[in-house]
């Protein structure tokens, strides 16, 4: 088995690889201040409740918070008895990065980047919508040209809260009119209907840069609720990241990757 980490800004996401699925997935909110003991324990609590003791043949790591990432680290170490590897731009991964700097590309859209290649014919877009939401470009030979970054709808919704005077934190449903008719759905109209405007609009104009039959496909937290939103959208893959991790454990790894 192996142990795959997609550690982000807000949750992190552990799931265990049996070679075919994905028999458990757990999460929970990311935080700097973890121990790794606190985290050995987490791991270990999941890891005995209705999972095979088999014992795993590696672990892999895709972080965006480096205060946590240690901590991270040295519980898998403990858990698994596998060092880590800690995904980042490396040519064994046969994924030219035309990006700049490579090394500034998080370990995340990284990992998108890589399941969206094996998993379907490039070129291939990505949305993942988070925290943030991040867009990975995939051209016709394989290689990640980049994407943009804008803040996530929780990320949006917090900040007005935040930094005005009178206005909610709005939960993020759906409105039942784009014209809100108080503010709680003013700015649900503005949050989930804007949010998925400029996902639509940015995916459009990077579809015309990458030319025709490009695959677009939603992932992350909040994927699933823009789907529907966004005609651009072919399909939602929640597990899309730590499918990358695997195909970049088994490039790392043994030099093949594992489906």
């Amino acid at each position: 088995m192996l142990l795959a980490i997609d550690l982000g800004n807000t949750e992190t996401r552990v799931g265990v690889w049996d070679g075919d699925k994905w028999p458990a997935i757990w999460r929970r909110p990311t935080s700097a201040t973890w121990t790794a003991d606190e985290l050995a324990n987490w791991l270990e609590a999941h890891l005995n409740e209705g999972l095979p003791a088999v014992g795993f043949a590696g672990a892999v790591i895709a972080s965006v918070v480096p205060d946590a990432t240690v901590a991270m680290t040295q519980a898998v170490t403990q858990v698994t008895e596998c060092i880590p590897l800690h995904l980042a731009p490396d040519p064994r991964l046969g994924l030219e990065i035309r990006y700049n700097p490579p090394n500034s590309l998080g370990a995340d859209r990284l990992a998108n980047a890589l399941a969206a290649k094996h998993r379907f014919n490039p070129p291939v877009l990505v949305v993942d919508i988070g925290t943030a939401t991040t867009f990975e470009a995939v051209d016709r030979s394989g290689a990640f040209l980049g994407g943009a970054i804008m803040p996530g709808p929780a990320l949006s919704a917090a900040a007005l809260a935040t930094f005005t005077a009178m206005l909610p934190e709005a939960a993020l449903d759906l409105p039942s009119s784009p014209i809100g008719n108080s503010p709680l759905h003013a700015l649900q109209s503005g949050i989930m209907l804007g949010h998925a405007a400029a996902i639509q609009g940015l995916a459009v104009q990077m579809v015309a840069r990458l030319g025709e039959h490009v695959k677009v496909i939603a992932t992350g937290g909040f994927g699933e609720r823009f789907v529907d939103l966004c005609p651009v959208l072919q399909g939602y893959y929640p597990t899309l990241t730590l499918d990358g991790l695997v195909v970049a454990h088994g490039l790392l790894a043994t030099g093949t990757v594992i489906t």
